[in-house]
């Protein structure tokens, strides 16, 4: 299983990431490839959007500075990632140590 935990301190977000979906064989998994997607996806488009204040470092993504721009960004690939958890309980799991900072 992946589990995904998201936590929000001030103005920074980090997500820590782990394990393998164990859907399908590695390199054949479409959850984890869903996952990898939209993880390399956030990283992109916030870079892309706010430059270097999406920070990876092995498994995890530390986003700081954020804006309503960034916000947004994030928004659309936890609720992909929200989704993925949805069709797929038993490959991934995503916990927040606080209340979701995506939420209205």
């Amino acid at each position: 299983m992946i589990q995904v935990n998201i936590t929000k301190s001030d103005n920074q977000i980090t997500a820590v990431f782990h394990g393998h979906a164990g859907h399908d064989k590695i390199g054949k998994d479409i959850v984890c490839a869903g996952v990898s997607a939209l993880f390399y996806a956030l990283v992109l488009g916030i870079n892309k959007i706010a430059p270097k204040t999406a920070i990876v470092s092995d498994t995890t993504i530390t986003i700081s500075n954020i804006t309503n721009e960034t916000k947004g960004a994030m928004t659309a690939i936890f609720e992909g990632l929200k989704a993925i958890e949805h069709d797929y309980p038993e490959c991934l799991k995503i916990t927040f140590t606080a209340p979701c900072p995506f939420s209205a």
